[in-house]
């Protein structure tokens, strides 16, 4: 449609939808090959946001194993330099939290920096999402902690407020939270895991 009206903003925003689905079905190349090729069209017209999105879209296909950690650190540091140009920046919650995820040399101290940045801007714009991944990770720290009778409790409510708001990505990253609390009852873990899977397969991801 939006190429029969010839309206190019039309056609870029859908062929990110695409790249989505192609993420979504493994399809990684196809996914990364798409939004290179959107990306100049919203840097053209300086749409901020956009190009947020899509850089946010090439960290999670590049973690897929296309390309190698310091490549996706050094992109999630140039969107956070380009998160600081937005008047709106709702976004940027959903960033530090990336940063944090996809980081793996970040110290404890530095993710609950960002955690706490993050935290500020999601309950500014009341991103529900956003609070429930903060709180996975503050989850995950007790598990790492071996607080297990600590962590139960919480990651229950992050599995039920997961499906409340119908998110399946926040549902399988707390379904894989309790299996790290029974490492020493595989059968309990495993059921975990054949829940997760469950969601994913649900969920076509």
């Amino acid at each position: 449609m939006a190429t029969n009206l010839q309206y190019k903003k039309g056609q870029t925003d859908a062929d990110l939808l695409i790249a989505y689905v192609f993420y979504k079905r493994g399809l990684y190349a196809e996914s990364l090959g798409l939004l290179g090729k959107i990306l100049p069209d919203y840097q053209e017209v300086d749409d901020t946001e956009k190009i947020i999105r899509v850089y946010l879209d090439m960290v999670e296909v590049l973690n897929k194993g296309i390309a190698d950690r310091p490549k996706i650190k050094s992109l999630l540091q140039k969107t956070i330099q380009t998160g600081k140009k937005l008047q709106k920046d709702s976004i940027m919650a959903e960033v530090y939290i990336s940063y944090c995820n996809r980081n793996s040399d970040l110290s404890t101290d530095s993710i609950n920096h960002y955690l706490g940045k993050s935290r500020e801007i999601a309950n500014r714009y009341k991103d529900e999402a956003s609070l429930i991944f903060i709180r996975i990770w503050e989850a995950r720290f007790l598990v790492l902690d071996k607080k297990i009778q600590e962590a139960l409790p919480l990651i229950k409510q992050l599995i039920s407020d997961s499906r409340r708001i119908d998110n399946s990505n926040l549902e399988i990253n707390s379904l894989f939270l309790m299996t790290g609390c029974y490492e020493d009852k595989p059968k309990i873990a495993l059921n975990y895991f054949y829940q997760a899977y469950e969601v994913a397969k649900k969920n076509g991801n």
